[in-house]
C-alpha cells in the first residue's frame, strides 16, 4: 500500500494521517507529493502547518515541486518501485524501530498544552 500525501498538512490533519498510516497493512510506503509535505510549501510559516512530515511518519520518497510535474510523478513512482525491489524503501520498519522518537514528535504537536495564538481556551 502507498500513502500519497498531497497538499499541506495541518495539525488537525496530522492526527488523521498518522491514524491512516498506522492502520495500513505492511508492507507500506509513504510518498510526499509536492513541497507542502516536505517543507510546508507556501504555508511554511503558519502556526497550524506541519513542516517536515518525516518527523511524524517515515517518508520513503519525496516528490518536490508545487505541484510536481506529471513526468516527475511517473519517474518518482518508478523510482519507488525500484527502491522496493532493492529493499531500500523500508520506512515502515524504521517506524517500528524508532517508534518512541516518532511518538514523541507526534505528541509535541498533537498534545500542546498552551494555546498557539494565546488567550484563554479553558471555556
Amino acid at each position: 500500500d502507498i500513502l500519497l500525501i498531497t497538499g499541506y498538512i495541518s495539525v488537525k490533519t496530522l492526527k488523521r494521517v498518522i491514524r491512516s498510516y498506522e492502520q495500513m497493512p505492511e508492507p507500506k510506503w509513504v510518498v510526499g507529493f509536492g513541497s507542502c509535505p516536505i517543507n510546508g510549501g507556501i504555508y511554511w510559516n503558519s502556526y497550524a502547518t506541519i513542516n517536515h512530515l518525516e518527523k511524524y511518519i517515515p517518508v520513503d520518497l519525496n516528490l518536490s515541486g508545487c505541484m510536481p510535474r506529471p513526468q516527475a510523478v511517473l519517474d518518482g513512482m518508478l523510482k519507488l518501485m525500484e527502491m522496493i525491489d532493492r529493499g531500500e524503501a523500508v520506512g515502515y520498519k524504521k517506524y517500528k524501530l524508532n517508534y518512541d522518537w516518532y511518538q514523541k514528535n507526534q505528541a509535541d504537536v498533537l498534545e500542546r498544552t498552551t494555546p498557539v495564538l494565546g488567550g484563554n481556551h479553558d471555556n
